[in-house]
């Protein structure tokens, strides 16, 4: 590896470095942890939260993660006009929200650095990339130092991909499967093999509805975005209609000029507003691109020569459902 390129690795992974330990300190809770108060200097802050990590102060539990990672609606202190208290969960709340992965990968890091165990390094290094990716603290990359924009740039993009396939095919199977476990009361398996075979024949439809009402929801959203645009805006190479702000109109009054609700302007005083403008069209491309990647899943998901054979890998990731549906479905064998 050149040298260069492992001098750029050791500033980015400093930076992530330094950027987390303060998101510790303004941490409400930890940042009061007396090892942290103690700290005389950044080595002894540094020797604190390592120590911190060893004794599982910033490890999500997997009660914690099911949690984060169900997709069923949550509970509000307000309802709504029509009385709702349930909303849809929001992107973020998706993401971990814990530093534990993302510290360990970067002391393992270290430690081959230490070792000179270059061989390590980039597996490494990708391993935080990775693991950084899926935090929380991603999600709005503006709000990141510069240089480690570009760096998590290719992991928040594979990220969303992941928490997008987790929430619209793994979690129906899992609200799937709870109904299941509690409601079975047909015969029981010889094996888990057999209820296997059964799952994967039964949630099809569950996933396939999945896809299908994520795609209505985007397109939906897009008609909305799309409608909302032109309502507001109409812009050409040479002039714009832009609407004019409250503010705007106050300050017209005041100068006893006469108002309505549009305004024109010149090309040359565009640059903002043309940039909303590309902005939106970034948007709309992404939102088209992912209606018609789910479109050619759906498809691809719906073919009866390739049906659906993951239950046992979903459940894999899931100890405590295949525990539960073991005790329920499957005859307990004596020995």
């Amino acid at each position: 590896m050149p040298s260069s390129q492992l001098q750029e690795q050791i500033l980015i992974v400093n930076a992530l470095e330094k950027f987390i330990f303060e998101k510790i300190r303004s941490s409400p809770f930890l940042s009061f942890h007396k090892s942290i108060l103690m700290a005389s200097n950044e080595e002894d802050f540094r020797k604190a939260i390592y120590t911190l990590i060893d004794e599982g102060h910033f490890k999500e539990s997997e009660e914690d993660k099911i949690k984060r990672l169900c997709n069923k609606p949550v509970k509000v202190f307000f309802p709504d006009q029509d009385g709702n208290d349930q909303v849809a969960k929001l992107d973020f709340e998706y993401r971990l929200k814990h530093y534990h992965e993302v510290l360990q990968a970067i002391r393992k890091f270290r430690f081959s650095l230490k070792a000179n165990a270059l061989e390590n390094i980039e597996s490494e290094f990708n391993e935080i990339r990775t693991a950084y990716s899926s935090h929380v603290d991603c999600m709005n990359q503006k709000m990141l130092p510069p240089i480690l924009r570009n760096f998590l740039e290719q992991g928040v993009s594979k990220s969303f991909k992941k928490y997008n396939f987790q929430r619209i095919r793994k979690q129906p199977f899992y609200n799937f499967l709870e109904s299941y476990i509690q409601n079975y009361r047909g015969r029981k398996f010889s094996s888990l093999k057999e209820v296997y075979k059964d799952l994967d024949l039964k949630v099809t439809a569950i996933i396939s509805q999945s896809i299908q009402d994520e795609i209505n929801h985007l397109e939906d959203l897009l008609k909305i975005m799309v409608n909302k645009h032109k309502g507001c805006s109409i812009f050409n190479h040479r002039k714009a209609i832009i609407p004019l702000s409250v503010a705007e109109q106050i300050s017209l009054l005041k100068q006893g000029k006469p108002i309505s609700s549009t305004s024109f302007y010149s090309s040359q005083d565009l640059t903002d507003f043309q940039e909303q403008f590309e902005s939106f069209n970034d948007w709309k491309e992404n939102i088209e691109n992912k209606i018609n990647t789910l479109k050619s899943e759906l498809v691809t998901f719906n073919n009866p020569d390739t049906p659906f054979e993951r239950s046992k890998a979903y459940l894999n990731e899931r100890p405590d459902l295949k525990e539960k549906l073991k005790e329920k479905c499957i005859v307990n064998k004596k020995s």
